[in-house]
């Protein structure tokens, strides 16, 4: 029999971020921007250049002044390009060391000095108090020292009473929505700390986070990458190095860039899920016949009722032969896995919500359609996956439980 490999093979990779830098002037067209600025330039400027060049100024101006009023009543400063000048709000009067220096710097950019009635100290003290309550999405001291504004979600806007102040701080409630980070969307944009269950390089799907010479790595589908490959996530941010290729195994490692890690999650839900669906991973454990299981994949989805039916298998997939995989079939003929989903995690359920790692995805086969929507080409109600633990017995490496 041969299967087919779970990865997408050939799909296009995402441009480089500074594929297009931009900047400068076009000979051919006389355009002034200045790095990616290329919108309207504000009236009163000639170019994105001049503009820039402006708020260069305040902002030295401004990093001064922050400097000396820290622990002296300095409310907030703004620095706005158009305007041309710098606005800085105190509560009272500014020492005269600081005035000194307002002084000199006004040869430099015009700067106002106007009141404030509470001091960045005692705003940010009462912002951070909002932060922690139920509902609060957002919580941010007001640049001219009159209070705190905090956003929060249409469900807590019906369902919390948010104060109006806090102490004497005047509290400014808005709505809007949770936050997410722009560059960790979920499963299909990912970011440090990387979760399992993410898209790299546009073709296949991390698995979970090991440790590995003392170092924290990940692992994957060995048909993936070479030894040497860039890995890089959904968003084309670089997550590390592929190295330890183990093509009969079917697994490889992705040794990580300086300053990127991984930690003991993987996501769950539908392929597009967000960074706020997953689950932690607590432990690992070999699969044994009529187990069930879930697998994961940032093509296909999350699928679970998935019963083993035979391990330490040896499989024959257009990629060559794999040894040794677990054979699990989704219990109601639906989809198992997709082609996009190779190196995903496979994993058992726990009844506190947490997970247990047993495999990575590797083939499938009886094809079936796949989830309304997903980018998988083809699905299958058949999975077949590398046996986890065998796996890192053989790199001499462990599961990586840092949960944050």
């Amino acid at each position: 029999m041969t299967v087919g490999v779970v990865a997408v093979i050939g799909a296009g990779f995402p441009a480089a971020a500074n594929a297009d830098p931009g900047g400068g002037t076009d000979r051919a067209t006389g355009d002034t921007r200045s790095g990616p600025w290329s919108g309207p330039v504000p009236a009163g400027f000639s170019s994105w250049a001049e503009v820039m060049g402006v708020q260069t100024r305040l902002i030295a101006a401004a990093e001064r002044i922050n400097a000396a009023g820290a622990q002296a009543g300095l409310a907030g400063i703004e620095a706005r390009p158009e305007s041309r000048r710098l606005k800085v709000y105190w509560k009272g009067s500014p020492p005269q060391a600081t005035q000194a220096l307002i002084s000199s710097l006004r040869r430099q950019v015009p700067i106002d000095v106007l009141p404030a009635r509470f001091s960045s100290t005692e705003l940010i003290a009462a912002s951070r108090d909002m932060a922690r309550r139920p509902g609060v999405a957002t919580s941010a001291p007001n640049v001219d020292g009159s209070g705190v504004t905090v956003t929060v979600t249409a469900a807590a806007a019906r369902s919390l009473a948010v104060p109006n102040a806090i102490g004497v701080i005047p509290v400014t409630v808005k709505t809007g929505d949770q936050p997410a980070a722009a560059a960790c969307t979920g499963r299909q944009d990912d970011c440090s700390a990387y979760y399992g269950g993410a898209m790299y390089n546009n073709t296949c799907t991390t698995g979970f986070s090991i440790t590995h010479n003392s170092n924290t790595e990940m692992i994957t589908a060995g048909h993936c990458a070479n030894n040497g490959d860039t890995i890089n996530d959904g968003g084309g941010e670089n997550i590390g190095t592929a190295a330890d290729r183990q093509a009969g195994r079917d697994t490889i490692l992705i040794q990580h860039s300086a300053g990127v890690r991984s930690v003991a999650h993987v996501y769950v839900g539908p392929w597009d899920a967000p960074v706020s669906s997953h689950r932690q991973v607590t432990g690992t454990a070999p699969s044994f016949v009529g187990a069930v299981v879930c697998t994961s994949g940032s093509f296909s989805g999350e699928h679970c009722e998935i019963r083993v039916s035979a391990i330490n298998i040896s499989v024959n997939t257009d990629r060559g032969t794999f040894f040794p995989e677990v054979q699990a079939a989704q219990s109601s003929g639906g989809v198992a896995v997709g082609k996009g989903d190779s190196g995903g995690p496979v994993y058992f359920g726990n009844a506190n919500g947490t997970v247990t790692a047993t495999g990575t995805n590797s083939a499938l086969t009886s094809t079936v359609p796949c989830p309304s929507g997903s980018p998988s080409p083809l699905c299958g109600s058949t999975v077949f996956y590398a046996d986890l633990p065998q796996a890192l017995t053989f790199y001499g490496a462990s599961l990586n439980l840092t949960a944050g």
